[in-house]
């Protein structure tokens, strides 16, 4: 559904570029400084099939921790924009880099041999994220609302490349569980990512402007590599991967 739309509203900016575009390919070209702060959820509870022998074998299961705090975003982007001659209505058309990180994923919870007492005791699991987004982007804009101030509604579609790394177990006090003897290697997934995002745009001087608003990022899936004392090929993963930020850019 929501493929359906970035995919509609994507479409929508295209025919409405191509009604009022009279101006050269490399005029009103605008780069921009995108800046933000916010967290991180990752998909479900997953079982992993670790090892057959000794009998009965080992199969642990893995929860994530909710809301991972501390994310940020710091990103890249030229836009070419175009405005109508009425209604202050302005639209743009661009190209979008983006860095993300969250250096400390934590809250992961691990059931160790759920293949024969789900009751054992537990451990937590922590790891870093690193994600590389490449998208087009889409924005629609209504200016001067109020004076030098509008809002904006903006989409995004392309591809991310997503990093888990440092993967380690420790356990709690008093629980009697021992964390795994080598831990998960560090896994990069290639995925399709979107973006959906909206707020306020003010417009400063004569051509540079200041938005700030909320932004929802899906990139995706990531995983890790299995651990070199595993005895199969499973690996943990999670899918999906998203992204909620407060976000202020700068285009000049």
């Amino acid at each position: 559904m929501i493929r359906k739309v970035l995919l509609s509203f994507f479409s929508f900016a295209i025919l409405l570029n191509s009604e009022i575009v009279t101006a050269s390919v490399v005029s009103n070209l605008h780069p921009s400084l995108i800046v933000s702060s916010g967290y991180t959820r990752m998909g479900g509870a997953q079982s992993v099939w670790l090892a057959d022998t000794p009998e009965p074998g080992l199969e642990n299961t893995y929860s994530t921790g909710g809301k991972q705090q501390g994310t940020f975003l710091l990103g890249l982007a030229l836009e070419k924009t175009f405005t109508t001659p009425v209604n202050n209505f302005e639209t743009a058309m661009g190209v979008e880099v983006d860095y993300l990180k969250n250096a400390s994923m934590t809250g992961g919870i691990v059931q160790p041999m759920v293949n024969v007492d789900p009751n054992f005791d537990t451990l937590n699991y922590a790891y870093s994220m690193k994600s590389y987004l490449l998208l087009a982007t889409a924005r629609a804009s209504k200016l001067n609302i109020l004076p030098k101030l509008g809002a904006y509604l903006q989409g995004g579609v392309g591809a991310a490349l997503n990093k888990l790394t440092h993967y380690t177990e420790t356990s709690p006090d008093g629980s009697s569980s021992a964390p795994m003897l080598a831990p998960f290697g560090d896994g990069s997934n290639k995925k399709f990512a979107y973006s959906i995002g909206a707020g306020v745009v003010c417009q400063v001087g004569k051509s540079s402007q200041v938005l700030i608003g909320y932004r929802y990022i899906n990139s995706g899936m990531g995983g890790f590599k299995t651990s070199p004392v595993q005895q199969t090929n499973n690996t943990l993963h999670f899918s999906p991967i998203t992204h909620h930020f407060l976000t202020l850019t700068l285009s000049v």
